[in-house]
């Protein structure tokens, strides 16, 4: 079926479409909050980047081999309570070196969700169909995402800085007890 969900990738579908939205709805736009809301400036920002970006760089390869040795599903549950930490520091408080510590975590996040998901979700479809499939996952999330940032922008004009990051937050909680009730790994 070309536009159909799988049905083995139907939690995989859940989680990346609840992920994608809260995502865009906080973390997207967050570098735009934290200058408006929080006077960060463009520096600030920078170093935030480049501890994300080198967290999450040099994580990839050591947690890829950890996964390869102890199940990928822990390391989907590990990257959602990582990122439950991030939105937890980002809802309590407004200190710069506090946000420049989490971009460590988010970068650990990123590193220990995006193998764990490719394979656990390669594993579940078979080879024939198995480049559509990831782009049916990829695609729908992305699509439902795309008012998202928007969303996120009117949460924080009316309600403030947490509000996008409580969005996050709840939803991270919930795709945390998706994957722990309906995701199994398999061949382990």
């Amino acid at each position: 079926d070309l536009l159909g969900f799988e049905s083995e990738l139907i939690p995989f579908y859940l989680v990346d479409m609840i992920g994608s939205f809260s995502y865009g709805a906080s973390s997207s736009i967050l570098y735009g909050l934290l200058v408006d809301g929080l006077g960060f400036n463009t520096v600030q920002l920078g170093l935030m980047s480049t501890l994300f970006g080198l967290s999450w760089g040099l994580s990839q390869i050591p947690v890829g081999w950890m996964m390869d040795r102890y199940g990928r599903r822990a390391f989907l549950l590990l990257s959602q309570m990582a990122n439950m930490i991030v939105m937890s520091g980002y809802i309590s408080s407004r200190d710069f070196h506090l946000f420049l510590l989490l971009q460590i975590f988010s970068g650990m996040a990123h590193a220990m969700w995006i193998p764990a998901h490719i394979a656990l979700v390669a594993e579940r479809v078979p080879e024939y169909r198995r480049s559509l499939a990831l782009g049916k996952i990829s695609t729908y999330p992305l699509l439902l995402g795309i008012p998202a940032p928007y969303i996120g922008g009117l949460l924080y004009m009316h309600l403030g800085f947490p509000a996008p990051m409580m969005l996050r937050l709840l939803s991270l909680l919930l795709s945390f007890l998706i994957i722990l009730l309906f995701i199994e790994e398999r061949g382990r």
